[in-house]
Parts: C-alpha cells; structure tokens; sequence
C-alpha cells in the first residue's frame, strides 16, 4: 500500500498492528475479521476490492451467505482474483 502511494508508512503501520492485535484477541479469525474491516473502510473511500477476494474474506470468517453474495457478484462481472 505505500509503494501504491494508497497509505503512508504510518497508515500501512497502524493497519499492520491492527491486524497483529486481531489475531493476538482470536487466532486467525480476528485477523481475518480485521483485514475484511479494512477492506470494507477502503471500499468506502473508493478503492476496489476483487470479488472474489472479498469472498475469501467472509469465507475465512465463516459468513458463508455474504461469501455467495460475493462469488455471484465475482461470476456476473465475470472477474477473478488478480496475482498479487
């Protein structure tokens, strides 16, 4: 995301402990509820987010509803996870 020029070393550094902190408090569910938190909020601010990578997301947390919302969404664009 810095190289991106999307957050400042500061921003990339705070989301990094959030991500830290959430998986200290619940394994690897709480970092993946975290990551998908920051995705929703960089969503809001106008950044793209595949699909299926938000599938993924709600997926790792177990909301197998929102997942599917996502995949159809995903199939009717006719998009897929880009190489990151």
């Amino acid at each position: 995301m810095v190289l991106s020029g999307r957050n400042s070393p500061e921003q990339a550094l705070k989301k990094a402990n959030m991500l830290k902190d959430g998986y200290r408090k619940s394994g690897a569910k709480g970092y993946w509820e975290k990551n998908l938190e920051l995705r929703i909020e960089n969503m809001k601010q106008g950044y793209t987010s595949s699909p299926t990578v938000m599938a993924e997301a709600y997926a790792r947390i177990g909301d197998k509803d929102r997942a599917f919302e996502w995949l159809e969404k995903a199939y009717t664009e006719r998009t897929h996870r880009s190489p990151q």
